[in-house]
């Protein structure tokens, strides 16, 4: 939010030297680079805006983390600073050896932006694994509740050992002869 004046600010530069500066109005190249980084300063500040809100949700290691922190809002200044810094002069023809800044910054935007989406995945499937332990968890309360007091006399074991020993009783007693065996719980 800091450096949002500094786009309005280079903004209302350029309007200024179109209308006030007939160098500026004949030098193609000049206006070409400068509309350039006003345009990257805009979309670059916005952009770092919104990914800054993600950074701390991703799944990185603390350095990582402070990597993406920081690289994405530096292009949105690295970029821009290339564009106005690499003609300085009205009667520049080519760029200076400042254009070179818009290769760091886009290597940094790049960079902050496969960190941060590659956190954002791997937290992704951390929450997968959260919600299917959780679901585990239900599943084997839901399983209790429906044996009843038998599943609490057997809460050390397992609910399969359960079901098996329930299947093996009932057949004993089958085979015996029994009227009440006792029934396996029944699952679905």
């Amino acid at each position: 939010m800091i450096l949002m004046p500094a786009v309005v600010y280079g903004g209302t530069s350029i309007l200024s030297l179109l209308v006030g500066d007939p160098k500026y109005a004949d030098n193609q190249l000049g206006q070409d680079l400068w509309r350039a980084g006003h345009a990257h300063a805009g979309v670059l500040l916005m952009l770092a805006l919104v990914t800054l809100r993600y950074v701390d949700e991703a799944t990185l290691p603390e350095a990582l983390t402070s990597f993406v922190r920081h690289s994405i809002p530096a292009a949105a200044v690295l970029l821009p600073a290339a564009f106005f810094l690499s003609v300085l002069s009205p009667e520049a023809t080519e760029p200076n050896a400042l254009i070179n800044l818009a290769y760091v910054g886009a290597v940094s935007l790049a960079a902050g932006l496969l960190m941060l989406g590659l956190g954002l995945v791997r937290r992704r499937h951390e929450g997968d694994r959260v919600r299917q332990e959780a679901l585990l968890r239900f599943v084997v309360l839901a399983v209790r509740a429906r044996a009843g007091t038998r599943a609490a006399d057997a809460e050390d074991r397992s609910g399969a050992a359960y079901a098996e020993d329930a299947a093996h009783a009932q057949y004993a007693a089958h085979a015996e002869g029994a009227e009440h065996a006792p029934r396996a719980p029944e699952t679905g």
